[in-house]
């Protein structure tokens, strides 16, 4: 079953910017992935802290 997605930009510095990118090449990842898995993972610890 495929997530619905949603399309959005983000601003943000350069050199955040060339940051996640030089990591995501490193695992071999899109940029877009490795945000998702940033993401989810902030957010994984976030509702951990408060249960």
């Amino acid at each position: 079953m495929i997530t619905p997605r949603k399309n959005t930009g983000i601003r943000m510095p350069i050199t955040l910017d060339k940051k996640l990118t030089d990591l995501a090449d490193k695992k071999g990842l899109t940029k877009n992935a490795l945000m998702i898995q940033i993401l989810s993972s902030y957010f994984d610890k976030k509702r951990n802290e408060v249960t």
